[in-house]
């Protein structure tokens, strides 16, 4: 069993002490940190990400498997068969840099993981009252790599003053949705704006990487269509329910299919025959230009 912390310190040194008393406190063998005060460096056991500002933290004994290169906006490690992450972006990118982020984002990922952080993100997929265009781009993130959100309840993970929103996420894999347990928005003081939250991972297995089931991409439904099929294609009752149920779910199926594309559980790009090592390396300056020319 893993416990894990995850916070957003608001830059802020006591915060960042306050919370590593806090995971101390509550025996956490993992800190997820977004807007970190300052790293403890890698020896000890902290692993930024490459823009600094967010960084994972082993606390305890717990075996490290693997550990992922700094990445913008993210960095993870391997433990007991899962990948953490964790991840931040800052409300002030640019919406380019943003799906620069998720494309990047996308890319690492490999089930079973759990993706934690603040993504400065709205949409009623995680509790959030309203969507923003970040939202509904991250929510379409989550509908073609099959990753659920563990936000639960409409306890609030950002308070200032009268204004409450749902920031931090926990995202998890289908195939290993249920290894996490006692996922919580803790009341303690945390010195930010932010609240702490407590979360547990049993020990998973990283053998069913290809476990997750073809789904539709919903946010790309054309609804009219939808509802126009629904209403001409509807078949007759049946006489019982096994047959009922049968028919229901293939009449749903059939109608779907048309009126929205099916997202791949399968988040492995297939490679194409001309890439190599030194395209890739391109595309990294590509984008690390583009991202430089739009802050300025």
């Amino acid at each position: 069993m893993i416990r894990v912390l995850q916070i957003n310190v608001g830059v802020c040194r006591a915060s960042q002490e306050l919370a590593l008393a806090t995971a101390n406190a509550n025996e956490a063998d993992v800190l997820i940190i977004c807007e970190k005060y300052r790293d403890r460096g890698e020896d000890n056991g902290w692993f930024p990400d490459a823009n600094g500002r967010a960084a994972i933290a082993v606390l305890s004994s717990i075996s490290v498997d693997a550990i992922g290169q700094p990445s913008p906006g993210f960095r993870w490690l391997e433990t007991k068969g899962f990948r953490l992450y964790s991840c931040y972006i800052s409300p002030n990118v640019t919406f380019l840099e943003f799906e620069a982020f998720l494309d990047d984002l996308e890319t690492s990922i490999s089930a079973p993981v759990i993706v934690a952080g603040d993504l400065n993100s709205k949409s009623p997929e995680w509790v959030s009252s309203i969507e923003d265009r970040r939202g509904q781009a991250l929510a379409d993130l989550l509908a073609s790599t099959g990753l659920s959100v563990c936000n639960q309840g409409n306890q609030p993970t950002f308070v200032r003053g009268s204004s409450e929103s749902h920031l931090d996420l926990t995202l998890v894999t289908q195939a290993s949705a249920s290894n996490v347990t006692s996922w919580t928005v803790m009341e303690e003081e945390s010195l930010s704006l932010h609240r702490y939250i407590r979360f547990e991972v049993a020990g998973g297995n990283v053998h069913h990487r290809n476990t997750i089931k073809k789904h539709w991409a919903y946010r790309k439904l054309d609804y009219p269509g939808l509802v126009g099929k629904l209403r001409k294609e509807a078949p007759p009752p049946p006489v019982d329910a096994a047959a009922a149920c049968l028919d229901a779910t293939t009449w749903l199926s059939e109608t779907c299919d048309p009126c929205m594309p099916r997202a791949s559980g399968n988040n492995k790009r297939r490679p194409v025959y001309w890439w190599n090592s030194a395209i890739a390396e391109q595309r990294k300056a590509c984008i690390k230009a583009r991202r430089a020319y739009q802050k300025t």
